[in-house]
């Protein structure tokens, strides 16, 4: 692996990287823990700054290698800070249920129907 050579993390996410972080070195940024998947978050919080994943984590999103430079405690904020945030999340998850509610009693059937008729035949 390029990492253990010392290739900086950095340059590898910006030559190697299919996703949107690529073309900033992989920066995510601070995130919490409910702020990405649940495979993705539990690789990230599990490393120390300044460790890697050694082996690629996979998401829905695709294949990952996480590194963590710096870590810091959530800030406490307020609800009103936070209204909008969990209004957010709870239509979010409202949504979610109603569609996979709809996919379920969704009856789809595909193929041929031989019922109809050509336009022309008589």
């Amino acid at each position: 692996m390029a990492l253990k050579k010392g290739k900086s993390f950095i340059t590898l996410a910006k030559e190697k990287s299919l996703g949107p972080s690529g073309k900033n070195g992989g920066n995510l940024r601070f995130f919490s823990k409910s702020q990405m998947v649940s495979p993705f978050s539990k690789a990230a919080f599990s490393l120390r700054e300044g460790t890697y994943t050694e082996k690629p984590v996979k998401t829905q999103f695709g294949w990952h290698i996480i590194k963590v430079e710096d870590s810091r405690f959530a800030e406490n904020r307020s609800f009103e800070e936070m209204e909008n945030e969990i209004k957010r999340r709870l239509l979010s998850k409202m949504y979610e249920n109603i569609v996979q509610s709809l996919r379920v009693k969704a009856k789809i059937t595909l193929g041929v129907n031989t019922k109809a008729k050509r336009k022309n035949a008589q």
